[in-house]
């Protein structure tokens, strides 16, 4: 796919004044750090630790939501394709539009951030992995399915922030159940409606008990459909014993039950 690019000219150098004078001014006080400003009522930086943890559907519930149901797994897919498809810009010079473009064909990007829109509709979160050379250099990005990762969390469920209030480090955990640490800057995250340094929602997660009820009732309808159509048959295989003339019965053996199942 062809991406397009938006040149910026030569003569568009970026310039900032010193004497903090005009519309630079502002520029000097974007570019400033910040300065303490004391603590709130809020408990100051800290995002996830004073929020009371909220029951989640599970993330492999929602993934099944999406594959089971005609609608939800169109409307998530279309999002997707229609995020990705056109492509995006890119501001820079031309040496700087070639590197870009050449990782971006490299990496097979647009096909990984379509899996990541995919993601952050179905679960509310993307994941992408940066991989380094021995320079620590990005080379190549990889793609993350949002089943596996987490942020990293004290014993009581709480994300683990730094002294910002920022995540240092996030926890993925494979299809075997073992759990590796990612330090942050080796994880790219993509919240699609976030919830401070918590999980984010996705479209699922708020129509999953639609969903849930939906697929239920359809497959009631049919299963019913199919009973009267086709009624069960009640197979009696052997003799039950009778008290009152001694005889104490026959039960046939699990092969002569297992052909006559079959036969059935």
């Amino acid at each position: 796919m062809e991406i397009p690019f938006f040149s910026k000219k030569s003569t568009d150098e970026f310039h900032m004044g010193s004497d903090k004078t005009g519309d630079d001014r502002y520029l000097l006080s974007l570019a400033e750090a910040f300065k303490d400003k004391g603590i709130g009522i809020s408990g100051g930086k800290k995002q996830t630790n004073n929020k009371k943890l909220t029951k989640r559907i599970a993330k492999e519930k929602l993934h099944l939501a999406y594959r089971l149901d005609e609608v939800t797994f169109r409307c998530v897919n279309f999002y997707a394709t229609q995020v990705v498809g056109p492509g995006f810009y890119l501001l820079g010079d031309a040496k700087a539009q070639k590197v870009c473009m050449d990782f971006v064909r490299d990496s097979n990007l647009l096909i990984k951030l379509e899996d990541v829109v995919r993601d952050m509709c179905i679960g509310g979160n993307g994941w992408m992995e940066n991989i380094f050379n021995g320079k620590d250099e990005i080379t190549d990005v990889s793609y993350i399915d949002f089943r596996l990762m987490d942020f990293k969390r004290d014993g009581s469920g709480n994300v683990i922030e730094n002294d910002e209030g920022n995540v240092d480090e996030y926890t993925f955990e494979s299809w075997d159940g073992q759990k590796k640490p990612l330090p942050q800057n080796q994880v790219v995250h993509f919240p699609l409606f976030g919830w401070g340094n918590e999980l984010a929602y996705g479209f699922v997660e708020p129509l999953y008990r639609v969903i849930y009820d939906k697929l239920n009732a359809r497959h009631g309808f049919s299963q019913a459909g199919w009973r009267a159509g086709f009624p069960l048959y009640v197979v009696y295989v052997g003799d039950k014993p009778d008290n009152q003339t001694g005889y104490p019965g026959n039960k046939p053996k699990k092969e002569i039950i297992d052909k006559i199942s079959d036969e059935f």
